[in-house]
């Protein structure tokens, strides 16, 4: 008696029709998926950009403690001095190189500012960022503050992150109303948080003069104002 050696059933091929459902099947997973993973990498460099910053408000706090009790001015005027403190502090010796304040730096060049920007209260007379009484940062010399002339540490910028990356997007931290990006702000306390820039606009009814009252960066009143309120009151 013979055996019959049984045969493999034919292979069926995936169909046109089939292979278009897997695939649609497939992009709308990702379409699901997409949002949140990107929504993870924000939130891992939101995390890292708080850390820098953190880093940052100890390095300055090195710096005050080495010259005196004086924030870093070391520019011909007040913006410059405001967003090269970087620089100021490489020249003091409290830091090596530019990177260390900044590791998004591509290069490391004498004028190349890092993303995080030093409150212009901390260089620049209270007296001058007064509504009615303001000058020109652009055009006038920096000061001298000493830290012990901030009022409300609690409630006063030290630091923010002026350009916020946010996938393949990169938006101003401040001030255009359509952008409104969340960003890390650290205060003359060494407190942290994360916010939107409307988030700090104690007197929103005054007008901007000659750059004074943006958020954190030109706040009014300067050493003495305040950028949030303090223990849930007015400001």
């Amino acid at each position: 008696m013979k055996c019959r050696t049984p045969k493999a059933a034919p292979s069926r091929a995936f169909t046109i029709v089939e292979v278009v459902v897997v695939i649609g099947v497939l992009m709308m997973l990702a379409a699901l998926v997409m949002p949140a993973v990107r929504n993870s990498i924000d939130a891992a460099k939101r995390s890292a950009d708080m850390a820098v910053m953190r880093q940052n408000a100890s390095l300055i706090n090195v710096y005050v403690n080495d010259q005196r009790g004086v924030y870093p001015v070391g520019f011909d005027t007040a913006f410059r001095a405001s967003v090269r403190w970087a620089q100021t502090l490489r020249a003091a010796g409290t830091i090596e190189r530019l990177r260390e304040s900044d590791p998004n730096l591509s290069v490391e060049e004498a004028d190349e500012l890092t993303h995080h920007t030093l409150t212009l209260a901390a260089v620049f007379p209270w007296e001058a960022m007064r509504p009615g009484n303001c000058r020109d940062p652009h055009r006038s010399p920096p000061a001298a503050v000493r830290a012990a002339d901030v009022s409300h540490p609690d409630a006063k910028g030290l630091l923010y992150n002026h350009k916020i990356t946010s996938g393949p997007k990169s938006d101003n931290w401040c001030c255009l109303p359509e952008s409104r990006p969340v960003g890390p702000v650290v205060f003359c306390d060494g407190s942290a948080e994360l916010g939107r820039w409307l988030n700090y606009l104690p007197y929103p009814d005054r007008p901007i003069e000659f750059g004074i009252g943006v958020p954190i960066w030109s706040t009014w009143d300067g050493a003495r104002g305040v950028d949030r309120s303090r223990s849930g009151g007015s400001p």
